[in-house]
């Protein structure tokens, strides 16, 4: 392996070194003549004599002479309203210059055209990287290319020079620096060679069919990186052909430990491995500082286990030096230099299965650390990076394995891949049965054997296939976290940031780099900080030299420590996911001799959504005494908190002695008043969690519980451990106490809440739970699925978790509809919904909520509760909606749509209050590059006043058309046209019948129907009319008694009096032709609405809304039903097809379009007389009819032919019929063209009708992206005929 010695990277992978860079650059080249120029040229004992003036002219613009450049000195740049000027402009060609020098001379100092590069010398003895915050050369560099919007930089005292790339921002120090004294003093031009095409101006140069080497470069790393990740994953989770060393380790601890419970196995394992990737990690990333230690590489680096493991393979010394690693990161070795580390991560009581004798033999854990350490790729052998991994990435590692489980196998178990059909593979784990039932079926293309009582791996979808990743890109969070943090002079020693469902510390780390860049750049402006910052650099500096001699701490680093001790704060439902955000958070802010800081209570578990407050508490107790003094008494217990809220400010911990004292302080006089205060309010919240049995326990003993909170009693001792088991089980949250400085007296609440919550459901389904025994449970019938749960839950291991899981999710979910009242009646709960409103109520007045969620809060029913709240009491900042085409989170559906958002607590302004909203976006890029729409709450209120959803419009231009349509009709009322759903196809999943057969009626679902068009697919379900008649005659009966406004006795009465029966007075709806409509449409479709004429003799699923098509009257002593006039269907039909009413739909439906969408479209509604007496109506109904009966192949509406072309009388049905609109017989396209051509006057008609013109309807066209890529033809016929259709 090649002997890097001249080099310093962080930049690119070893994999890229050893073997993209000869093969882009062509290492056989001979470049011995630049080389010994360059050599000719060093001198230096005259050097360090020099001046950074005339060590510039008489070496560095000669070496860039000798790489091909051509340069302008000292060129004046207007930066940010500052003069600077950069010592060198660099330019890969000539050409390049002169077009520069043409740019007119005001104008160049604000300019980076044609440069492609800026350099930075400084002297020979100058440092190109101080460790200073002020007068540093790296950040000086940084900022040169920041604000000129520069993405390469070079930086050089002669010796050492360094390349910037700056296109992906990072708070990390991030280039790649090469030692060039070193290489010259040894003569070595094969390391020469990483110098000279790194920095050479052709590196930098492209032509018209090339781009520049380094951008090819870039994207060899890019990949290079992405397979080191990919495979580090493979390898962890046992995917891609890999087997999982995860699993070899749980294998390990359970065969040693064979009684000890699952989750217990797991959490063991997680904690194994991740101390050996954070070992990893850590000595990679500052393998530069770790060289300068006088023990750590020869005695304690990881790297010397591999050795030790290699002999012996049946032997255990190998594991006995890595658990004395393990103890040193744990509590430090002064005989080696070791600081204390105090991470929780390596605290051997929180994994105390690793402690197990003889858990690993050298054979086992040689092959754990090889794999971990070491990479094969195209054959060979590299060693795996870890330094250009960010910290983040092995979240990215941890978060995929939150969704796999151990297991055992309770008989003979198969690990199947297997082919169905032609082109779709499934795997998963199967018992012997279907193991040889699937072998008779199926090419079982991979298979691994697990006998009963082994332990696999397998995740919620039962295989080891690697889960989906809501994993938050960097691209967003560094958006959300710029916009979100007001940091002041006045504000940053209190500024309080949280993350209540932090996962592995992503937006925090984030956070702290955001602000710490921030701190940098303007640190003369943050006296107060400046003066807190000196104090612990002093000590900070005085702690650390003694362990590494000459040990210079980076300042910035000390300043990033400083803030994540003040601001940050976290919490996460799952244990690790804690210790690991702690862990990613010091090691981003690491200074060698520093513990972890003391963040344990700022960094906590639990579940962010359940728990109580002081004040809740308060109210609880007194609606139970009248005992007035002992309420004072207890109270004033409580408020004695508020004594320990200065210690708990004041804790140190910048050496090993101020952390011993700040726990002693902690768990000696906090954490006891912390505590009883938990148990009070954690008897509050068990209040919602109690079985009736335990209710029945504590029924009359709440004050006698209370009370021995303060004075144990042997009552309370009895039912104390009822409290603490239900608090442990739901992991009850309450932030006053996790976080009493942030709720106390001079503040309420944290100043920013950023992240990305849980979009699960909070409903517990079979859909969920099934998968992880079925891989595709989800995509089988009904009847499979029937037959699956019944299988399945026959085995009695499985039927008491199904169990289990379902009584814990529902008592959650009951729990979260009855204590977040803005999510009443929204439907099936949604975490991301609970967890706004939740954090709404934690922000200080004038904080700021900024979330990456989906975009549903702003657009769908489920949150009209939530999103009035928002808009009346708070204010919405922006709103930037993206659909993920563009694989933004590579495992979502590219259909979903998400947002970014940030509200401020304060309400809104009462004049000129604007919304910043975008949407349609695609990439992160277009934040920075599309220009937001401002949106009034006028606006708002004018396109959706009932449900205040946000319009999803593309530009300036199509809100003001979406205006000018709200304002040509009235929004459409219901008792003009009204739609209802008909069967539920989970309710009703008993009626439906997966063959069709004689006498069986179609279930149509909305995937059955296109525009104009009810046979666009075939059903896969059908109904027995009798069965699908007796399922809906009580809900029929009720509709009868509701429209004739009878009560129960009433109609009992009428029917017995003159002896008619019920069920013969009712008609049901598939006995009409009907209009229906798709419930599932994106926006982002082809087309959005889709409506369709659905033929007598179907049943509707709830996929899909059909008109109501008849009503019930009391005529005298008759009870009548009248349809619903057919002229309106038609009429109906042709508008709500139309591409104009579409436009309307797409601003504001997502995924789902249901009745409270219709209710909002602005639309004509004339009366079935209006229609017959207009011939633009009566076109428009006639056009329709014609478009539908050109994809009536089975003839369903053919009756409805004869409505035009005579005005006699027209039976349609037993309940339906009209007299004929007369005029010329109906003309029914016979070709595509001709159906096209109908299609698009009407479109045009209807556009007409709305008022709209040519240069509206063509924006409105444009807006249609989909449709235009896939109809272009259609696109251009609607303009060519716009001239030539008037109204």
């Amino acid at each position: 392996m090649q002997d890097f010695y001249f080099l310093s990277n962080n930049l690119f992978t070893t994999y890229t070194l050893q073997e993209e860079f000869p093969r882009l650059y062509d290492f056989k080249q001979d470049i011995s003549a630049p080389f010994s120029s360059i050599q000719a040229l060093y001198d230096e004992k005259r050097f360090i004599s020099q001046n950074e003036h005339q060590f510039e002219d008489d070496f560095i613009h000669q070496v860039l002479q000798i790489l091909g450049w051509h340069t302008i000195r000292q060129e004046e740049k207007i930066i940010q309203g500052k003069l600077e000027k950069p010592d060198f402009l660099l330019f890969s060609s000539q050409e390049a210059k002169e077009g520069y020098m043409s740019i007119p001379k005001p104008s160049r100092p604000s300019s980076n055209a044609y440069i492609s590069v800026i350099l930075e010398s400084k002297a020979y003895n100058v440092p190109i990287d101080n460790k200073k915050v002020k007068d540093n050369p790296h950040f000086q560099i940084l900022r040169y290319l920041s604000n000129l919007k520069l993405d390469f930089g070079f930086l050089t005292n002669g010796r050492v020079w360094r390349f910037y790339d700056n296109s992906k921002l990072s708070s990390q120090k991030i280039f790649y620096e090469i030692n060039l004294e070193a290489i010259i003093q040894r003569g070595d031009i094969e390391a020469f060679k990483y110098f000279y095409y790194i920095f050479n101006a052709q590196n930098f140069s492209s032509t018209p069919s090339t781009q520049e080497p380094i951008q090819t470069l870039f994207s060899q790393n890019s990949t290079a990186k992405t397979k080191i990740e990919d495979d580090l994953k493979s390898l962890i989770y046992g995917i891609n052909g890999r087997d999982s060393i995860f699993e070899k380790i749980g294998s390990c601890l359970y065969a040693k430990n064979p009684s000890l419970p699952l989750d217990e196995v797991y959490q063991n394992s997680i904690y194994f491995i991740f101390r050996l990737l954070f070992i990893a990690y850590f000595e990679d990333k500052f393998s530069p500082l770790l060289e300068k230690h006088t023990y750590y590489n020869d005695y304690i680096s990881i790297q010397n286990l591999l050795s030790i493991a290699s002999k012996n393979p049946d032997k255990y010394d190998a594991l006995a030096k890595l658990n004395w690693i393990f103890s040193i990161f744990d509590k430090g070795e002064p005989n080696y230099d070791m600081p204390i580390f105090n991470g929780g991560l390596f605290d051997t009581t929180h994994a105390q299965a690793l402690n197990t004798p003889k858990l690993f033999t050298n054979l086992e854990l040689y092959e754990i650390l090889h794999a971990l350490f070491y990479i094969t790729l195209e054959g060979r052998e590299y060693r795996r990076d870890y330094k250009t991994l960010s910290i983040t990435h092995l979240g990215t590692i941890y978060e995929g394995l939150l969704s796999y489980f151990f297991e055992v196998a309770q008989e003979d178990t198969y690990y199947l891949l297997y082919s169905e059909g032609k082109s779709k593979s499934i795997e998963g784990y199967f018992d012997s049965y279907d193991f040889a039932l699937l072998s008779k079926k199926h090419k079982i293309t991979k298979q691994t054997f697990y006998p009963k009582g082994e332990l696999y791996l397998k995740n919620t979808s039962n295989s080891r296939k690697s889960t989906a990743s809501f994993y938050t890109p960097t691209s967003l969070t560094s958006y959300l976290t710029t916009h979100a943090l007001e940091i002041t002079d006045d504000n940053i020693l209190d500024y309080k940031i949280l993350d209540n469902a932090c996962g592995s510390g992503h937006f925090l780390i984030q956070a702290l780099n955001t602000i710490t860049e921030h701190i940098i750049t303007h640190f003369d402006s943050f006296p107060s900080f400046k003066a807190l910052y000196e104090r612990e650099a002093q000590s900070i500096q005085s702690n650390t030299s003694a362990y590494i001699k000459d040990y210079e701490v980076d300042e910035s680093d000390i300043i990033k420590r400083l803030l994540l001790k003040r601001m940050i704060y976290g919490i996460d439902l799952n244990p690790f996911s804690v210790e690991l955000t702690k862990l990613s958070l010091w090691i981003d802010s690491f200074i060698f001799g520093t513990p972890l800081s003391f963040i344990e209570h700022h960094i906590k578990c639990g579940n962010a959504l359940v728990g109580s407050s002081i004040e809740e508490f308060k109210s609880f107790y007194q609606s139970k005494t009248t005992q007035d003094l002992f309420y004072q008494d207890f109270m004033s217990y409580f408020d004695s908190l508020s004594e320990v809220l200065p210690k708990l400010n004041a804790l140190k911990d910048t050496t090993e002695e101020e952390i011993k004292q700040s726990k002693a302080l902690y768990s000696q006089e906090i954490s006891p008043k912390l505590q009883a205060l938990c148990l009070a309010l954690d008897f509050l919240t068990a209040q919602s969690f109690f079985t009736p049995e335990e209710r029945i326990n504590f029924k009359g003993k709440e004050l006698d519980f209370i009370q021995g909170i303060i004075t144990p009693s042997q009552e309370f001792e009895e039912l104390k451990p009822t409290i603490v088991s239900l608090s442990q089980k739901y992991r009850f949250f309450h932030y006053e106490v996790a976080f009493p400085e942030v709720f106390s007296s001079h503040r309420k609440g944290f100043d920013c809440i950023i992240g990305n919550p849980p979009w699960d459901k909070t409903k517990f389904s079979d859909d969920d739970f099934f998968p992880q025994f079925v891989s595709d449970y989800r995509t089988k019938k009904n009847s499979e699925k029937k037959t699956l749960k019944l299988d399945i839950l026959s085995k009695p291991y499985i039927k008491s978790l199904y169990d289990r899981q379902k009584s814990y999710i529902e008592a959650l979910n009951s729990y979260y509809k009855a204590h977040y009242p803005l999510n009443r009646g929204s439907g099936d709960g949604n975490l991301f919904r609970f967890f706004v409103e939740r954090n709404l109520s934690l922000l200080s007045p004038h904080a700021s909520l900024n979330y990456v969620l989906p975009s549903a809060l702003m657009y769908e029913e489920g949150s009209l509760a939530l999103r009035s709240y928002i808009l009346k009491e708070k204010t919405l900042k922006y709103f930037y909606s993206f659909e993920n085409r563009e694989g933004i989170f590579p495992d979502i559906d590219s259909r979903y749509k998400f947002a970014l958002m940030q509200i401020l607590s304060c309400p809104p302004p009462l004049s000129a209050y604007t919304i910043q909203t975008m949407s349609y976006l695609t990439e992160a890029d277009s934040l920075y590059t599309q220009k937001p729409l401002s949106l009034t709450l006028q606006d708002l209120t004018t396109l959706s006043p009932t449900q205040l959803s946000l319009p999803e419009v593309r530009s300036e231009d199509t809100l003001k058309i979406l205006l000018h349509l709200y304002s040509s009709f009235s929004p459409l009322s219901l008792e003009w046209l009204d739609f209802r759903r008909e069967l539920d196809m989970t309710m009703d999943k008993d009626l439906f019948i997966e063959s069709s057969q004689e006498g069986l009626i179609p279930l149509y679902e909305g995937k059955m129907i296109h525009q104009n068009d009810c046979e666009f697919a075939p059903p896969k379900y059908f109904l027995d009319p009798l069965s699908f008649d007796e399922r809906l005659s009580s809900k029929e009966l009720y509709r009868l008694k509701q429209d004739i406004e009878m009560s129960e006795k009433e109609f009992a009465d009428f029917c017995s009096k003159r002896t008619l029966v019920p069920l013969e007075l009712i008609a049901y709806d598939r006995e009409f032709i009907r209009l229906g409509f798709r419930g599932v449409a994106s926006d982002t479709n082809e087309r959005t609405a889709i409506f369709s004429l659905l033929p007598m003799g179907c049943g509707v699923g709830n996929s899909m809304y059909a008109n109501i098509p008849k009503y019930y009257k009391k005529i005298e002593e008759k009870i009548e039903i009248e349809s619903v006039q057919i002229e309106k269907i038609l009429f109906a039909l042709g508008v709500f097809n139309a591409i104009v009413v579409d436009f309307v739909v797409r601003s504001m439906v997502q995924i789902n379009f249901n009745k409270i969408y219709l209710e909002r479209i602005p639309f004509p509604q004339p009366t079935a007389e209006e229609i017959r007496n207009s011939s633009l109506y009566t076109t428009i109904a006639r056009n329709a009819l014609a478009l539908q009966l050109y994809n009536d192949k089975s003839g369903h509406f053919q009756v409805l032919s004869s409505l035009f072309g005579s005005e006699d009388w027209v039976q349609i049905g037993e309940y339906q019929g009209c007299y004929g609109l007369g005029g010329e017989s109906l003309s029914i396209p016979q070709s595509e063209k001709s159906y096209l051509t109908l299609k698009a006057t009407n479109d045009i008609l209807i556009a007409k009708l709305y008022g709209i013109d040519k240069e509206e309807f063509y924006t409105i066209l444009s807006t249609f992206k989909v449709l235009s890529t896939k109809q272009p033809h259609y696109i251009e016929l609607l303009k060519g005929l716009w001239e030539n259709i008037d109204i």
